[in-house]
Parts: structure tokens; C-alpha cells; sequence
């Protein structure tokens, strides 16, 4: 028999760390990590981590983010059922993880960017909070052949009180996920910009933001913050870039300035109560014209607009709670493109042009929801003064040596939460620090990155 308690002590908690970054109800995740592993027991879980039933091959495996390597499988016989109700075997090969995170972040990934043709498989999936509704949109996307599985997902929600997955406070967090959202800001503000000369704050505070991409190939922000701080550039202003590279918030004007960031439309302008924010672009993609570009290294692009996007979902949601803004709230995120569509902005695309041109499921809807299942996560490392015309690389002073203060802070392979997790803690000690990308620095030694939140310069 199952131990049910002990499954959703380590499948719960998981699910809702997922849950924080894929929009993706943890309630729905862990009743189908249920069903379809028998709370765990199944040949698949025991053997290969796989606790969805996640065959080799889905929807032509061109859907972003995944966590599975491509190659490690493992062969069992399923049952499916027909429409009829009769229920027949095949022999199938089913992706093979290294760790139960890496099975549910690639089963969330898959619902969130699975497409059919060109439509997304389960839309609507991502940021819906009502259970029913969401394994409703996954059954009618095909998801499960079974004709009874929307009833058995919502009954094993009600019987267990898996809801209780989906509440993202603090009581929820530990150390680990806290340091994993910790947010770098330095201040670079256009001191010689007119708009920030002309002093003028927004009409009534702030009532929303709006998110932009700089609509050309350079990943630098200190590219943008060097060109527009000067007294004859006057035909733009933001309130913040966040570099491509490394992913670092450079804020360019207070808060609650008025911006120079979108323009007019025919019902007014944004720039009148909204926070305007630019995502540096790739620098291996070239515009050919208006919002089109061709792409020379897609891995690359990806890379880095993924590291925009999850930047930006940091600061959104910290500025939502600094503000008591409702991210879910129709007109308080926005992108450049609504604004035009609302009247109040130019006619620009961004960001969803640059998005879907390297291939990547990202939506103003996804990323809303990212932001409202952030909130309550994000700290800020103490907001350091930027200089204006010196580019931050974090490499200039290594190596050096830090103390690492608490005992299970994960090493991953990257610099950033993105990336997988090792599998290793450092422990308390003293480790040296080879390479500093944001706020994570690479050991020494070989094992990877870890964050230098919880570590003091020694």
C-alpha cells in the first residue's frame, strides 16, 4: 500500500515551487502525479522518476523548456482506453529523469507550450485558478484517453485538500526557494535625461506597468544607459532595462516618475500612470523589417530572452507588492503591444514579437500569471548605485572566497534558478568563487553555481 503522507510531503511542496513559475495550478500537478503513479509506486516513478506518464515523443517535442536530456528512457507496457470504453496495451518508451523536480517541471512545461498545428494545445491552462476548469482544458487538449479522468483528478483534489498547494505565502517558502528569487537591482538613474530634469511624476501614482523589449539586437543595458543619459536625448525614457546577459535590473528613473516609454493612442497615453520597463534583446538575431528578424543561433536567443522574461517577472512582482498593484487585474500589466491595442500607446509589437521569433511559448498571459504566483517570493539584494558609463561584469575582482551560512543551499549547473540542480549542497564553509554571472558566482572547484545570497565575501 502507498504511503500517501509521505508522497505529498515531497510531492506537494514541489509542485508548488512549480507551480510559482509555470502558472500551473500545484493541485492539478500533484492529483495527476497521483493517478498516473499510484502515488508514486508505478514502474515509471520507481524506475525513471516519470510520475505523468511522459512518453519519448509529444507533440513533436518542439514545445520549450524541458528538463528531460533528450535521450534517457525507459520501455513499459500502458493501458490506454478507446472512445468505446475498451481498454487495449501498448509496449511504449517514456522519458527518464534524474530527479522527481525535473518530472514535474517537465510535465508543466509541456502544458504550457504543447501545441496543436499552431495553437497551444491546452490554452487557457496557464494562470486559470479554478481546478475544475484547468483538467477540463488538459482532457479537451487531448491529454488522457481515459473517460473518467476529469472526475478522478477532481476527486482526488477534494479528498485530499490538494488546493492547499495552491496558497503562495511565505509559510510555504523555504530558505531554499527564498534565496532562489532574490532579485539584483542597481540604480543607474538618467540623471541628464530632460525627462527626469522635468521632474513631472505620474498623474495620480502608479496604477499599472508595462512591459517593453528594445526592438534591436544588443543585450546590454549599460548600451541604452550610456546613449540616454545626456541632456539632447529627448525622445525617450524608461523607468528600467534589464540586461541580457546576466539578467541585472538597472533602474533608470524613480518609480514614480512619469516615464517617456509609449507614446499616445487614440485614447491618451500610458505614460501617464503606468511603469515603463525595456527587455534587452539578443544580440544574434537582425531585424529585416518592422517586428521581423532571422535568428543565427537559437539556443542563444532563447537563453537570453528567457533570462529577460523570469528578470522581469521578479521586478513586476516586487514592484506589485511596493505598489499594492493586482497583477491579475485587467489593465495593470500590460504590454507595449496592448497599449496600442487599448489607445493608450504607438504601434509597436513588443515584446510578443520577440518571443514567439525565437520559438518560445511566453504570453502577456503567462506572464502575468508568473508575476501573481512571485509575489511574496522576491527580495531585492540592497539596491547598489550603478555608474552610467561603467558596464557591470561581475568578473573584474575574482577569484575570491566566501562563506556560505546556511547548510542546503543547492548548486546548480548555471547561473540562475533556471538551470538544473546538481543535486549537491554546498554545506557550511568556505568555497572560492571563479566567476560571477548577477548574483550567482561558479565554484572553484568544478561543481557549479550556487547563489551568493546566502554567502559573505571573506
Amino acid at each position: 500500500m502507498a504511503d500517501t503522507k509521505t508522497f505529498l510531503q515531497k510531492f506537494g511542496p514541489l509542485a508548488t515551487e512549480d507551480y510559482r513559475t509555470s502558472g500551473i495550478l500545484a493541485s492539478i500537478t500533484v492529483a495527476q502525479g497521483i493517478l498516473e503513479s499510484g502515488w508514486g509506486t508505478s514502474t515509471l516513478a520507481t524506475k525513471a522518476n516519470n510520475f505523468f506518464g511522459m512518453k519519448k515523443n509529444l507533440s513533436g517535442n518542439t514545445w520549450p523548456n524541458s528538463t528531460w536530456d533528450g535521450k534517457s528512457t525507459y520501455t513499459v507496457t500502458t493501458k490506454e482506453q478507446k472512445t468505446t470504453g475498451e481498454v487495449y496495451e501498448i509496449k511504449a518508451e517514456f522519458r527518464k529523469y534524474t530527479e522527481m523536480l525535473d518530472s514535474i517541471k517537465d510535465h508543466s512545461a509541456y502544458l504550457s507550450g504543447a501545441k496543436n498545428g499552431a495553437n497551444l494545445r491546452y490554452a487557457g491552462l496557464v494562470g486559470e485558478k479554478d481546478y475544475k476548469k484547468a483538467i477540463q482544458i488538459i482532457k479537451d487538449g487531448g491529454y488522457a484517453t481515459s473517460l473518467t479522468y476529469v472526475q478522478s483528478i477532481c476527486n482526488l483534489i477534494e479528498k485530499y485538500n490538494l488546493t492547499q498547494y495552491d496558497v503562495l505565502t511565505t509559510s510555504n517558502t523555504n530558505k531554499e526557494t527564498k534565496e532562489e528569487v532574490t532579485m539584483k537591482l542597481v540604480e543607474s538613474i538618467l540623471t541628464k535625461n530632460p525627462c527626469y530634469s522635468g521632474g513631472r511624476k505620474l498623474d495620480n501614482g502608479v496604477k499599472g506597468l508595462m512591459l517593453h523589449s528594445v526592438g534591436c539586437s544588443q543585450p546590454k543595458a549599460s548600451v541604452f544607459i550610456n546613449s540616454w543619459n545626456s541632456a539632447s536625448y529627448d525622445r525617450a525614457c524608461v523607468h528600467g532595462f534589464i540586461d541580457a546577459n546576466d539578467g541585472t535590473i538597472y533602474q533608470t528613473l524613480p518609480w514614480n516618475w512619469r516615464g517617456w516609454h509609449c507614446g499616445s493612442g487614440t485614447k491618451g497615453s500610458a505614460n501617464n500612470t503606468h511603469i515603463g520597463v525595456e527587455m534587452c534583446e539578443p544580440n544574434c538575431i537582425k531585424y529585416t523589417s518592422g517586428s521581423s528578424f532571422t535568428c543565427t543561433d537559437k539556443a542563444t536567443a532563447q537563453a537570453m530572452v528567457k533570462r529577460t522574461y523570469e528578470a522581469a517577472v521578479e521586478l513586476f512582482a516586487y514592484l506589485c507588492e511596493k505598489y499594492s498593484l493586482d497583477p491579475t487585474k485587467d489593465g495593470v500589466i500590460i504590454s507595449h503591444k496592448e497599449g496600442h491595442s487599448r489607445g493608450l500607446a504607438s504601434n509597436h509589437g513588443d515584446p510578443e514579437h520577440l518571443w514567439k521569433g525565437v520559438g518560445l511559448s511566453y504570453t502577456m498571459d503567462t506572464f502575468r500569471a508568473a508575476v501573481a504566483a512571485k509575489m511574496g517570493k522576491v527580495t531585492v539584494t540592497a539596491p547598489t548605485t550603478g555608474s552610467t558609463t561603467k558596464e557591470t561584469t561581475g568578473t573584474s575582482d575574482v577569484p575570491y572566497k566566501v562563506k556560505v551560512k546556511i547548510d542546503d543551499l543547492r548548486i546548480r549547473t548555471g547561473p540562475g534558478t533556471n538551470y538544473t540542480w546538481t543535486g549537491k549542497y554546498t554545506g557550511i564553509g568556505v568555497f572560492t568563487i571563479v566567476k560571477v554571472s548577477g548574483n550567482w558566482g561558479k565554484l572553484k572547484s568544478g561543481a557549479g553555481w550556487i547563489s551568493l545570497s546566502y554567502c559573505t565575501r571573506v
